[in-house]
Order: C-alpha cells, then structure tokens, then sequence
C-alpha cells in the first residue's frame, strides 16, 4: 500500500470533518485494492443528524485513492429527509459542518472555481425551492460584486465579542463556516444574549432568541446599534422584515419562522462566548 497516499486521504477525512472510526474499514478496501467503495458515517447536532455516503476511487494510473464526493442527507426530528451531493476537488471542498448547515439553511463563506479553473470565494446557499437535473438542490452564490460586508454589519450593533481582536477573529470565522453564534449585545448598562446568522442574500444578520424565534433587526438596532438609526418608520420596518422572514421560513422546509419583541432589559454578566452545533 502506498504510505504516502494512505496518510493524504486520512487527512482529506480528517479535514473534511468526518471520524477516524473510518480508518479501519478504509484501510481494509485500499487493501483489497478495490476499484470504487462507499464508507457510511453518522454524526448528531442536537436532536438532528447528519448520514453521510463517501465515495471513494483508485487511479486509473498507479495505486492512489482519493475522496471524490459525499452525499450528505440531514435527517429532523420529524424524520424529514434533506440531502445534497458534495463535490470535492482533490479531497477538499465543503466540510462536514459547512454542509450541515447548508442543509440547514444557512449561508457558508466558501473557495469555489470558474470554468477556467480560476479560484474565487462566495457566500454560498441552497436554494430548496429549485432542484439541478442530478437532483442536488440549486446553489445560490453572493460574491465579492454583492457587496456584502460581515465586518460592517457586525459594527452596526454594540457586541462585546467585537472589541476583543481574538474573539472577535473567532467569531468571524464561525460565521462563515455557516454557525449560529451566540454573542453579547450591550448598551448603556442593559445587555442580553442572541443568536446571530450571516444573512448576506439581505445583506444583514439573522438574529434569534434562546428559543430559535427570529427578531426584527430594527429592534436589535433601536436597542444596541451603532450611531444614528435610519429614519423608517416601525410600520416600514416591519413590512421590510416580514417579507425577509417569509423567504427565510420558505427557503427552508418545516421551518416556521415566527417574530418576537427582544427579552426584557437585564444587567450584563459574564458569560462564556459559545456556539449552537
């Protein structure tokens, strides 16, 4: 067996964010020198779970495997089934993670390739109303040219993580990867918890509450936002992120997205920085 490629493609699993429960059985087709093979992998986030089909190859030339792809299928807790086929170049692509959230909804920062081969990153989306001929769900791409900006959003509200450079280095990092993250939100002495999401197709953030009910941004602005408040009216506002929050819930299958008035105004405390899985 080739030692250098057997160290390349655990790696590429490593990377990818799938277990080294797969090593052995791996090792055992690559052994057999089997032409194609497909490993099963399982993970649980919460009360969901995550089935994934990797499929692996050997070259036509020499005795290389590689990690060709991996059909993801987000399993609910109503068993409501969700899946997309993740391609991969030269064993890399999205992770594990990343495509967890995908399925979930959200918007992952990503590197993708043109036709001519050329490197650019996108903010990338499924779209669940529209499906390709093979049958993965559309992707919707916000490059560079969309013009959105997650440090400048983020810097429209106070949030303590902000201030702090390796914090606020991880929280960026988070985000992109498609995570719901929790943060502080303060002001004037009043501050509370929320969830927030990169929401670049509106080119803002998602922000929930513990119970993962959406919050109009205007509020969260009127409350801890930076500067002065753009003159909209609340009748205004509200239209605005009612047809935000339709698309939201609608792009995402028995998702009911449903609009709260922010918690009650507390004291701020220290609580440590963490993130929803």
């Amino acid at each position: 067996m080739n030692e250098k490629n057997e160290a390349y493609i655990k790696n590429n699993i490593k990377f990818l964010g799938f277990s080294d429960s797969l090593f052995p059985e791996l090792m055992k087709n690559m052994e057999n020198r089997f032409t194609d093979f497909v490993l099963t992998h399982e993970r649980e986030y919460g009360k969901e779970k995550l089935e994934a089909k990797l499929y692996f190859s050997k070259s036509q030339i020499g005795d290389m495997y590689f990690v060709n792809r991996y059909l993801a299928t987000l399993v609910k807790p109503n068993q409501e089934r969700v899946s997309q086929m993740i391609y991969l170049d030269k064993g890399n692509g999205l992770t594990q993670k990343e495509t967890y959230n995908l399925l979930s909804g959200r918007s992952v920062y990503t590197d993708l390739k043109n036709k001519e081969g050329e490197k650019y990153n996108a903010w990338v989306k499924l779209d669940f109303l529209e499906k390709e001929a093979s049958g993965n769900y559309k992707m919707k791409q916000f490059h560079e040219g969309y013009k959105y900006d997650l440090v400048e959003t983020l810097h429209k509200y106070h949030i303590r993580e902000l201030l702090d450079v390796e914090q606020k280095e991880r929280l960026l990092q988070s985000l992109k990867r498609g995570n719901t993250q929790q943060v502080t939100f303060e002001k004037s002495g009043v501050s509370e918890r929320l969830w927030i999401e990169a929401n670049p197709q509106f080119k803002s953030l998602n922000i929930l509450d513990e119970q993962n009910r959406k919050i109009y941004n205007q509020l969260v602005l009127e409350k801890y936002g930076q500067g002065e408040i753009p003159q909209e009216t609340a009748q205004q506002a509200e239209a605005k992120e009612h047809k935000q929050g339709q698309a939201f819930s609608e792009s995402q299958p028995g998702i009911k997205t449903e609009i709260v008035e922010p918690p009650i105004e507390k004291k701020a405390k220290r609580i440590k920085h963490s993130q929803k899985s």
